[in-house]
């Protein structure tokens, strides 16, 4: 079966650099390292006792359904997120460093797609490369103090910029699609159907990404109106 050529084009390596793709990880290397220094310690912040506490694990602890509910609807997160801790407790042991490992996997992966936004986005509007910038914007996203702080807490905070990031690129390839002389419904239907998911995964882990979906429908409305 032949793939369309917007797939054929992700898929070609023959003009890819992998010293690039070398020093992307090593970035994303360094990310995860410092992301997962000192894990396992115990700092009393808030979200120690509010998630990681006896009812997720322990003599007390609750059914899944029952945990997820009930952290739901003590704060503002669906219930997405209390069910991510309480697996990842489930599998690998009621401790706070196992607790935190969501948060350390959502903080990692926002390095890759800030690179992939920012590479994206300056890609048509650049002379040179767009690769600096993007490595740029990777390692700062690396080592930010605030990012590796939250990526270290088990709260969903982790997991906001890497999900909003992604909403951001898939809203901006359907805005392309919609945009360009001939356009191509295959293709805007698998960004509208990655979009759809990456939305509805983040609603189901935190009520505030119906704020950045809400703007990116708004502009879908400004950008239709135009074409009215």
């Amino acid at each position: 079966m032949k793939l369309p050529p917007y797939i054929q084009k992700y898929l070609d390596l023959s003009t890819f650099n992998w010293y690039r793709l070398l020093l992307v990880l090593v970035i994303l290397l360094i990310g995860v390292g410092l992301r997962l220094y000192a894990l396992e310690d115990i700092y009393l912040w808030a979200d120690e006792t509010d998630w990681f506490d006896e009812e997720i694990y322990g003599e007390k602890s609750m059914s899944l359904r029952k945990y997820a509910a009930l952290k739901a609807s003590y704060h503002t997160v669906g219930p997405g997120w209390p069910i991510i801790v309480s697996l990842t407790c489930r599998a690998f042991g009621g401790k706070a460093a196992v607790a935190r490992i969501p948060s350390v996997l959502f903080g990692a992966a926002a390095i890759l797609a800030i690179f992939s936004l920012v590479y994206r986005v300056l890609q048509s509007h650049l002379r040179g490369s767009a690769f600096l910038p993007a490595f740029y914007a990777a390692l700062l996203t690396a080592i930010s103090i605030l990012q590796l702080e939250f990526s270290q807490r088990t709260y969903p905070f982790a997991a906001i910029p890497v999900l909003t990031t992604l909403i951001v690129i898939l809203h901006l390839e359907m805005v392309r699609v919609i945009q360009s002389d001939k356009v191509s419904i295959g293709k805007f239907s698998i960004f509208a159907f990655l979009y759809t998911l990456v939305g509805g995964f983040s609603i189901f882990l935190h009520m505030s990404f119906s704020v950045v979906i809400g703007g990116s429908f708004l502009c879908f409305l400004v950008l239709v109106a135009r074409f009215l």
